[in-house]
């Protein structure tokens, strides 16, 4: 059995303002429109040309990045030691996790800073956006275990099979064993596997019920 280290992480992430349109009345509580408006809760105003030009460009540089930088890993893997390969993969995906991160504005601070690796160390976390598993990666690097469809995704589905992501069907016993064992295996060798136990993102800090296996 793998010797795991118990720690607690406070993650600080700062967003990035977008333009937008004013704000709805807070103290609007007409029973006309949207069920927001009947509850007097202001909606989110809708985005404006030059917000959804910025999402368009950085998810187009995302896939850009994406794949050039997975091109540059791979080569710079195929050029080392087999039992440096994974070390070397690691570095390039840690990178490229700080510079996703930065390309959506995303300023991060850990705190306290994490230990180098060495041994198996699991990393158990709450699940609030996408954002979360980025989080991870350029934190403490390793694998993470992740929905089995993501694995079919366009341009991000290839980046985490190569990445060695821990695929899970939650519909499948036998999927679920699979991707136990592997984690054992992997805290074994010493590496690193970051589980999201809630099973999903979730609006709000509670913390939700933990999937059956987490």
């Amino acid at each position: 059995r793998p010797s795991l280290e118990q720690s607690q992480r406070y993650v600080t992430l700062t967003l990035p303002m977008e333009s937008s349109h004013a704000s709805p009345d807070p103290g609007d509580t007409s029973v006309e429109g949207t069920p927001l408006k009947r509850a007097g809760i202001p909606e989110k105003p809708a985005p404006d040309a030059l917000s959804r030009f910025r999402g368009r460009t950085r998810s187009v540089g995302f896939a850009g990045m994406t794949m050039g930088m997975l091109g540059v890993a791979e080569v710079h893997r195929a050029l080392v030691a087999p039992e440096q390969q994974q070390i070397v993969f690691e570095v390039h995906m840690r990178r490229w996790a700080r510079r996703t991160l930065a390309l959506f504005g995303v300023q991060l601070d850990v705190q306290p800073p994490p230990q180098p690796g060495g041994r198996g160390r699991l990393v158990v976390a709450n699940h609030r956006s996408p954002l979360d598993i980025l989080v991870s990666l350029a934190s403490f690097g390793g694998h993470v275990m992740s929905r089995a469809d993501l694995a079919q995704w366009p341009v991000i589905g290839l980046a985490a099979q190569r990445a060695g992501t821990i695929f899970v069907d939650r519909e499948d016993r036998a999927s679920g064993a699979r991707a136990i064992r592997e984690v054992r295996r992997l805290l074994q060798a010493g590496r690193t596997v970051t589980i999201f136990a809630e099973g999903g993102t979730h609006v709000g800090d509670e913390v939700r019920p933990f999937q059956g296996g987490a």
